[in-house]
């Protein structure tokens, strides 16, 4: 064969490979990445019998691996692709060599340890004896060395990153998931609480957990809640944790709905842990060894999908009841896009979890692990601090033609100029005007910017700041609604109402508008399409309660209320 026909042939299998390879780290049927791991490797033990506190798993294990990372050092995860639940990872000859010497035997290690190989050693051990001393004899994280290389499955190269969370309290149980971190010893750097769900990107955060919300679906503030985290998920691909209660809002808000298409529904049924099975054993999310308890107490212990209702984002299941009638799910993940790195959407059910016992252990280490899973930006921003810090960035509505952005930092280094950008959607940002900064400053400093043209509908905000480098920062993001005819003022009357309501808004007559009634659980129960500013409409079929009532109009411009059904005796 002559070498022109050969090149050809050999560049086409050349790319095959490479496009084989493209490695699947999140989702079911991970690809296997085997890697020979040298002797003299670090291995923190992440199972139960080579990681033992007194009788159960030490958490702490998790605090010395985010310590290291922090201060730069390179974890990889080991996660054997295919293997079932609690199996082996990888086996070698290794000698425990932290916190005290023990001879070399052949160990089993399983549910995801974490390895460094001895390129990467430099300055771990004295971070490792530091983290160790002031814990008691039998709290002290077991880190072993390999004395016999071995090939192990390598699932993330935390290389760079550092994982960081924030915590919401906005249901006000931030003290949940606190409380796990300390458990752990993660330290203090890597979380904060937060009230309000603004400056993930700016902040470096990789992660975000609200523990509890048991707002109204439909409340203005919660859709921004909701708004804000969708923007952090798809567009930065941060990941988001959800657990107990605040399951709901996200699940059943029609304008979220990160794994079912239609909502969830509570089960809180009593579940015996034996009688669980774990779908997908080979997953971050699922690295702990033992049972999980899904009825460990909490409003909402575990849940199905409506019926009818189509799994979203590539869900996936992480334990479920082994029940071929019932779909009851205790922990379960989703992808927003299976493209890219990160942006997971973990719902965690009970309301917490115990760091005192294996199985309650188990539940937090769920917690654990979506916040050690890999974001889309291990590190933000690459080249070090940020030469920006937002203090405050908002966009008013003056008229249809005109947002005035205001925005003000607390400190400056090196700024250059802020780019600001617009998007229709929250995703493809589009330069609408650009402001010189200060330079370098350590005091307040105040900027504006009108947009003379926003679009109709949804108008989606941020700020840019480049510095004199060419690096970049992002400001928290801001949306206004510029609505084309007259704002919709909805009244509805009378509320509360038994048989026959009257709906008006505010807005054109030659306005088609959509109206919607869901229940508390998200499900849509009427509706009705008219033209004009007001119709009647037939209620006397819903039962009693409470119920969001939304009127959407051609535009795509909505608003919606409260309505109360009731019944006469």
């Amino acid at each position: 064969m002559k070498l022109f026909k050969i090149l050809p042939i050999t560049l086409m299998v050349l790319c095959l490979y490479s496009s084989a390879f493209a490695q699947n780290t999140d989702l079911p049927g991970p690809t296997a990445n085997i890697v020979a791991l040298p002797v003299g490797s670090l291995v923190i033990a992440m199972d139960n019998t080579n990681q033992a506190a007194p009788g159960y798993f030490n958490l702490r294990a998790y605090g010395l691996a985010v310590t290291l990372m922090w201060a730069n050092k390179r974890l990889r995860w080991v996660i054997k692709a295919t293997k079932l639940k609690d199996g082996i990872d990888f086996t070698v000859l290794s000698e425990r060599l932290y916190p005290s010497a023990v001879a070399t035997s052949s160990k089993d290690y399983k549910a995801g340890p974490l390895v460094i190989f001895p390129a990467d050693t430099a300055g771990v051990g004295a971070i490792i004896n530091t983290f160790n001393s002031s814990l008691a004899t039998n709290q002290k994280v077991n880190v072993y060395r390999t004395t016999a290389a071995v090939n192990v499955d390598i699932r993330y190269d935390l290389i760079g990153g550092k994982p960081k969370a924030a915590i919401m309290d906005d249901g006000g149980k931030a003290t949940i998931h606190v409380g796990y971190m300390t458990a752990a010893l993660i330290p203090t750097t890597a979380y904060s609480i937060r009230t309000t769900p603004a400056g993930f990107f700016t902040n470096c955060v990789t992660f975000v957990s609200e523990p509890h919300n048991s707002a109204t679906i439909g409340d203005p503030v919660l859709n921004e809640i909701i708004d804000s985290i969708r923007l952090f998920v798809q567009r930065d691909g941060g990941n988001f944790l959800a657990e107990c209660a605040a399951i709901r809002p996200y699940e059943n808000s029609v304008n979220a709905r990160f794994h079912y298409s239609l909502g969830v529904m509570d089960q809180n049924r009593s579940i015996t842990p034996a009688n669980n099975v774990y779908p997908n054993p080979d997953l971050s999310m699922s690295q702990f060894e033992g049972q999980f308890d899904m009825d460990d107490g909490g409003s909402l212990t575990n849940w199905s999908r409506v019926p009818g209702g189509m799994f979203n984002n590539n869900v996936h299941i992480g334990v479920k009841e082994n029940n071929a009638t019932k779909d009851t799910i205790g922990y379960s993940t989703s992808k927003m896009d299976s493209t890219r790195k990160g942006g997971l959407v973990t719902y965690l059910g009970n309301h917490q979890f115990a760091s005192n016992s294996q199985i309650g252990v188990n539940g937090i280490r769920v917690y654990l692990n979506a916040f050690l899973t890999p974001a889309r930006y291990p590190t933000c921003p690459p080249s070090g601090p940020l030469a920006v810090k937002f203090t405050d960035f908002k966009a008013k509505k003056i008229n249809n033609n005109l947002v005035q952005l205001t925005w003000i930092t607390g400190s400056e280094i090196n700024s250059k100029d802020f780019i600001v950008e617009r998007s229709s959607n929250g995703s493809n940002y589009y330069q609408i005007g650009k402001v010189q900064a200060t330079g370098n400053s350590s005091v307040s400093t105040s900027y504006s910017l009108n947009d003379n043209s926003p679009v109709k509908g949804r108008n989606f905000y941020r700020i840019v700041e480049v510095d004199i480098s060419g690096n970049r920062s992002f400001s928290p993001t801001a949306y206004i609604n510029i609505n084309d005819g007259g704002v919709i003022k909805l009244e509805v009357y009378p509320n509360p109402a038994s048989s026959i309501i009257t709906i008006n808004t505010g807005n054109s007559s030659s306005f088609t508008n959509t109206v919607q009634v869901f229940d508390y659980a998200g499900r849509e129960v009427s509706s009705i399409i008219y033209n004009g500013n007001s119709t009647n409409m037939n209620i006397s079929k819903l039962n009693a309660g409470n119920y969001i009532i939304k009127v959407t109009d051609s535009n795509g411009e909505f608003t919606q209320s409260k309505l109360t059904v009731t019944r006469g005796f």
